[in-house]
């Protein structure tokens, strides 16, 4: 987007500056996660993607897909989290739209958030476009959430047999798991599938699945 649009881009970038600013004099090191949603933009609500509304979690294409991986890298307070750059991510989509198998990537992650109650609880305060700390509070400005988000890289095909594999490179967690159960709408139900494994699907009609 931003080779397609460099105003539009640098829009959002100084939008982002002015962010990060803003959150600089608070002490992001109280954050438990290390990951604070008010780092970034609004660019998608994370809110519907908890993995609560399964159509939300699992609807992605790979431009919202990439979009939230791009979020996450800049909600990182100490720029550790080893996230890749979101345009990598619609690359390598576009690299593998010619492979005989969909590639599947799945994000889920631990992040926090202010308490929607931070400001007047007198927890944090906001003064002059900044944020500070309220010292002497008794509790965390800052709330739990978590983030699920799941794509195929590739969501048109011409054929009734395909194969899949989540690969471990499109496997983006701040912590452990080894498999999904997904029903691949091929009238069997769910099925679990571990990282890396490659499966064989046959469909008996076209259609959305």
């Amino acid at each position: 987007m931003g080779a397609v649009c460099p105003e539009l881009n640098a829009q959002n970038e100084q939008l982002e500056q002015k962010v990060l600013n803003a959150l600089a004099t608070l002490d992001q090191s109280q954050c438990p996660s290390g990951r604070l949603y008010e780092r970034v933009p609004e660019y998608y609500p994370f809110a519907y993607w908890r993995g609560n509304y399964v159509s939300d979690s699992t609807s992605f294409l790979i431009s919202r897909f990439s979009m939230a991986i791009g979020m996450l890298h800049t909600m990182d307070i100490n720029h550790s989290s080893g996230l890749p750059d979101m345009n990598t991510i619609v690359f390598d989509a576009q690299r593998l739209r010619s492979s005989d198998t969909v590639r599947m990537g799945v994000i889920l992650y631990n992040y926090h958030r202010f308490d929607t109650g931070a400001i007047t609880r007198q927890l944090i305060s906001y003064q002059g476009d900044h944020f500070y700390d309220v010292p002497g509070r008794t509790e965390s400005p800052y709330q739990p959430d978590t983030v699920f988000g799941f794509s195929m890289f590739n969501h048109l095909s011409n054929s009734l047999d395909q194969k899949f594999m989540l690969p471990n490179d499109y496997v983006f967690a701040s912590f452990g798991f080894s498999s999904l159960a997904i029903d691949f709408d091929d009238g069997l139900g769910l099925r679990v599938i571990s990282i890396g494994q490659l499966i064989a699907i046959h469909y008996s009609d076209y259609g959305v699945k």
